[in-house]
């Protein structure tokens, strides 16, 4: 079973969240952003675990995908 996180939850980062949430062998989403409006829905739609800090859970995932603007993904790097 993997676990995954997605840092932005734009029309990427956020078609993706669906998309995994929808996979068996996927059994953890955690879904990061800074607009708490994604996060609410994330949270009202129930397809990942929303969060705005980036802490120590990102430590146990199998894969993160960064769907933030390119200037921002080397912050984001540094920060896992």
């Amino acid at each position: 079973m993997y676990k995954i996180g997605i840092i932005g939850l734009g029309l990427m980062g956020g078609s993706l969240a669906k998309a995994f949430s929808k996979v068996k062998e996927v059994d953890k989403i955690i879904a990061y952003d800074v607009n708490k409006t994604s996060l609410d829905k994330v949270k009202k739609d129930g397809y990942a675990e929303p969060t705005n800090i980036i802490d120590d859970s990102f430590k146990e995932l199998d894969f993160v995908f960064i769907c933030t603007p390119v200037n921002t993904i080397y912050e984001y790097t540094k920060k896992l």
